[in-house]
């Protein structure tokens, strides 16, 4: 009776067989050859993703292989577009759903797989949230606001009623830092930094005569630094 292997079915001889390479041998290699096919594509392969514009270009190693990574070039913004090895797709999040701004940030690695012409990209990125919904603990500074962006136009209104000097700074996607230089910036005067509409948690202050320096999370897309300074 011909013996096979136990997981794939190769055939196998016995010590008193006589072999014949084209019914015993040669089978075995036509399976394995559509074994390590499959293998082949549904491993992951390394690739290049370039941003042009709006386009993501991305450019697989391996072109049989449907699951790839790539290290973000740039930041994902809402409405990016993307093609594959020259070919246009539809990107979209593991829920199908269209990808967020912020989707991946730059320097960050992405896992994407290819369905026809459907992108699903897996990354940890994500839109920093809108100031209105992070919650504010209010207790201790007399405001009356119960999240951010409330607290930041509180704080702005008394602000603007109080002596003080107002800097901007315009910050592309991707910065970790902003610097204001002004002769108001002194031990004492009280500093407060606001991004637009979007609430962005601080990484370091480095303060001294003249000049403060704000280090933070990588932008996910451009902003207004906006600095008060109050007497």
């Amino acid at each position: 009776m011909a013996q096979t292997t136990p997981n794939f079915g190769f055939n196998i001889a016995e010590g008193t067989d006589t072999v014949n390479l084209l019914t015993q041998c040669y089978p075995n290699f036509t399976s394995l050859d559509s074994i390590l096919q499959g293998i082949k594509e549904t491993g992951v392969t390394t690739s290049v993703a370039t941003k042009t514009g709006t386009n993501f270009a991305v450019v697989r190693t391996d072109t049989d292989c449907n699951v790839f990574r790539f290290v973000a070039t740039a930041n994902y913004a809402a409405g990016d577009t993307f093609t594959v090895d020259g070919v246009a797709v539809t990107a979209t999040s593991p829920a199908g759903t269209a990808l967020p701004a912020g989707a991946f940030v730059i320097n960050q690695s992405v896992l994407a797989i290819l369905n026809s012409s459907v992108l699903t990209v897996f990354a940890g990125g994500a839109a920093a949230p809108d100031a209105s919904d992070v919650t504010y603990d209010n207790t201790g500074s007399g405001l009356t606001a119960t999240d951010v962006q409330d607290a930041i136009d509180e704080v702005l209104g008394v602000a603007s009623d109080a002596a003080g000097t107002e800097l901007t700074a315009s910050l592309s996607a991707g910065a970790t830092s902003v610097t204001f230089t002004d002769a108001a910036i002194t031990a004492t005067a009280k500093l407060m930094l606001f991004f637009d509409d979007v609430f962005i948690p601080f990484t370091g202050v480095t303060a001294g005569v003249g000049t403060v320096t704000y280090t933070f999370e990588a932008l996910a897309a451009s902003a207004t630094a906006t600095l008060w300074i109050v007497d």
